[in-house]
């Protein structure tokens, strides 16, 4: 069963795979326009670290900044503000309510029923404790003027034949679990939800595209 390969597809990505051709491959996917979606990161100045640096546990609050912004930016807004898909991390009340090890267990385990999956595969034991470390800071990090740039995401293509070539991949790929129209499914979430499209940034729904949602049936794209 190839799903949607033919046998001849799926004989030539064998042939390819043998001929260890990847540079000439790589230059064919990009000539086709095909090269997998970069997850979008802000880029943290480094008068941003420099201040950070010179806080307590300093050392510790800049690794959490860069995990923060490679990860976890896009989904709960640039400086933990949250956003239509994930809570905000940068308030007094979250503080109060979930301890250092509550927010190192949702971390290493995900949320279930959420967009908030395992990040233990994902993240080193350094990293994860950096990431508690930031959220549990985040009140001096405030009070120190402390923030990161917003993400921006690539202005899209709304030519029409970008919107054919993603309805088109759209059918081949993403139907069989979110639905022919986007409405959902008992896997997968709706898509073609006006409210949730207009107050989720592009930024974030790239994110998810091009890394997945690891622990769930989305994979990366």
């Amino acid at each position: 069963e190839g799903g949607i390969l033919t046998a001849m597809q799926i004989d030539s990505l064998v042939v390819a795979l043998q001929a260890d051709t990847w540079d000439t491959v790589a230059a064919r996917v990009a000539e086709l326009g095909l090269t997998p979606p970069q997850i979008t990161v802000a880029e943290i100045p480094a008068e941003t670290y420099t201040l950070v640096e010179t806080m307590p546990n300093g050392a510790v609050l800049s690794q959490g900044l860069t995990v923060y912004a490679e990860n976890c930016a896009a989904c709960h807004g640039a400086n933990g503000e949250g956003s239509t898909l994930a809570p905000a991390l940068n308030t007094d009340e979250l503080r109060v309510r979930l301890s250092d090890a509550d927010i190192a267990r949702i971390i290493q385990e995900g949320v279930p029923g959420t967009l908030m999956a395992s990040w233990a595969a994902a993240l080193d034991t350094a990293e994860q404790q950096a990431v508690v470390a930031l959220i549990s800071d985040w009140g001096a990090l405030n009070a120190a003027g402390v923030q990161l740039p917003v993400i921006e995401a690539a202005p899209l293509d709304t030519s029409p034949q970008a919107i054919a070539n993603g309805q088109q991949l759209f059918s081949l790929l993403c139907t069989q679990c979110h639905g022919i129209n986007g409405y959902g499914s008992p896997i997968a979430p709706a898509l073609n939800n006006q409210t949730f499209l207009s107050q989720t940034p592009d930024a974030a729904i790239q994110q998810i595209i091009a890394g997945g949602v690891t622990g769930t049936n989305m994979p990366a794209w």
